[in-house]
């Protein structure tokens, strides 16, 4: 949490009386609480013990914002006239450092566990669009007058990176007297901070541009400056952290020259996971000292891959885009539909569905809205190039949580016949909710789980467990050449069991994704 959304959560609860109610984010106290839960927090120290749950101000380190902690008093400590609280959550294995009982704020009196959409997750899903209509405003204006945790909705509109979209739709419908201040000052700076990026990122973008054109480079312009430019009604709308180009793969060299020449540097390694097995898909770049980061793709995802769009067939049907003065390429819109699904609807974040972000959801929902979807081509596209389960998905999100005009004969002709029904109950809840933990889990094991067939799957774990010797010296922290890293590819096996093995056993036991698994037919 930021430093005046603490501040403004402690003006709050002055003035809320001796109690009041937070929404947990994350899992440090699972499973006693969980994320989502909503803790009753009592004013005052008085009768803090081992054993109780208390809220106290996280300790703010540079570059990390404030907010607020809720652990487990585990020792009380008598230094000469003072007493020290050394606190732990359920779920970490170490304890906090201590603090003082005049950093207490309270202790946890009630639990009510989560169950369904929290009032503050139906606002933010309400607010995941470009425009309310009539019921959705009157929704959202009922929902305001209810006692929100707007530190939780802040944090989980960060999370999801949709806080402009929040701020916009909001301030559309007049509710900015039901705002905090601090929220409401935060929100503004994210909105127009957003649209100063926009602006530096379109005079870098045309930039770039230009000097492929000069070289005779064709690139289609991918993801949010695409999204901004050409389905956002206002580019400010959609964040973006980054400005993505799709080239020819044979015109690696040359673009990086043009970038070079611009006063781009290359960021190597920080896209390559050798360890795993991860081939690059894009080659990262920065100017500006890290205000500017660009990164140029040679193919849409990354290899060895489940799931693949053909580039022949999309560079074929690129249609001209116009980026200021300079043109260049977008994706025609039902490639670009697929492509979005795909990228929202991953095969990671259907294996592990809290990788799916609400603005990918928005982002999908407004291509439908805004471009002219040629349906017949897209359902014969998404079966030629055997991702139907990820577009039926996809389309599943957007039609629900968002209600995009997604034709139903279509949403009927995608359906899978082996996909569960039952997997899809709850999918809203657990999208917007954003469970943690998955962002871990590497995806060599992803790789494992989807290969088909006993030879890929060998192929996938000897690209697991002899991971190159470069790779391996620089994990463990040795020189190389060196002979202690043959000793390392010994102990590997032992090493990646006990760090995964439970995970990946108690997946399986679960089957969480066991639809999505089986091989989808054309």
């Amino acid at each position: 949490m930021e430093d005046h959304l603490l501040q403004a959560a402690m003006a709050a609860w002055g003035s809320a009386g001796k109690r009041r109610r937070f929404r947990m984010i994350g899992d440090s106290m699972s499973p006693f609480i969980q994320d989502g839960d909503v803790v009753i927090i009592e004013h005052g120290t008085a009768s803090i013990e081992v054993g109780d749950v208390i809220l106290y101000p996280k300790p703010s380190f540079p570059g990390q914002g404030q907010g607020f902690v809720v652990h487990r008093v585990v020792q009380v400590l008598d230094e000469g006239t003072q007493t020290l609280f050394l606190t732990q959550g359920d779920n970490r294995p170490l304890p906090d450092p201590p603090i003082s009982g005049e950093q207490i704020l309270g202790k946890v009196v009630e639990i009510k566990k989560a169950k369904g959409l929290s009032p503050e997750d139906r606002l933010l899903l309400h607010c995941a669009r470009t425009e309310m209509d009539e019921d959705t405003v009157e929704e959202v204006r009922r929902l305001l007058g209810r006692e929100l945790d707007w530190g939780y909705l802040m944090a989980a509109s960060i999370r999801h990176a949709i806080p402009q979209l929040l701020y916009h739709n909001l301030k559309a419908i007049g509710a900015e007297q039901a705002i905090p201040p601090g929220v409401l000052s935060r929100l503004e700076q994210m909105y127009y901070a957003n649209a100063l990026r926009h602006l530096r990122f379109s005079r870098a973008l045309e930039e770039v541009l230009g000097a492929f054109n000069e070289r005779g480079i064709e690139a289609v312009v991918l993801k949010g400056m695409a999204l901004a430019m050409q389905v956002y009604p206002v580019a400010a709308l959609r964040q973006c952290g980054d400005i993505d180009v799709l080239v020819r793969k044979e015109d690696l060299l040359r673009a990086e020259e043009a970038l070079l020449d611009l006063g781009y540097t290359a960021q190597r390694e920080s896209h390559v996971d050798k360890r795993f097995g991860q081939q690059p898909h894009h080659l990262p770049y920065l100017k500006d000292e890290g205000r500017i980061g660009l990164e140029v793709h040679w193919d849409l995802v990354p290899q060895p891959h489940p799931f693949s769009l053909p580039l022949p067939e999309l560079w074929a049907r690129a249609q001209p885009f116009r980026v200021g003065h300079i043109e260049a390429l977008a994706l025609e819109p039902a490639d670009l539909l697929l492509y979005l699904s795909l990228h929202a609807v991953s095969a990671f974040n259907l294996l592990w569905v809290p990788g799916i972000d609400l603005r990918h959801v928005c982002d999908i929902a407004e291509t439908i809205r805004v471009c002219a979807i040629d349906w017949d081509q897209l359902i014969a596209r998404a079966r030629g190039y055997r991702v139907t389960r990820n577009l039926y998905v996809a389309l599943y999100l957007v039609g629900r949580m968002l209600q995009a005009p997604v034709p139903h004969d279509i949403q009927e002709a995608l359906q899978p016949t082996d996909l569960d029904p039952g997997w899809l109950e709850g999918l809203e809840e657990r999208v917007v909710k954003r469970p943690h933990g998955a962002a871990n889990v590497p995806l060599g094991l992803v790789h494992l789980l989807l290969a088909r067939g006993v030879v890929n799957r060998l192929r996938v774990l000897r690209e697991i467990f002899f991971a190159p010797p470069e790779a391996m010296a620089e994990e463990h922290g040795v020189s190389w050449p060196s002979r202690k890293v043959y000793w390392y590819y010994l102990m590997r096996p032992f090493r990646l069991l006990s760090r995964w093995g439970g995970f990946l056993l108690r997946f399986l036991i679960r089957d969480r994704a066991a639809a999505f698994l089986k091989p989808q037919r054309s």
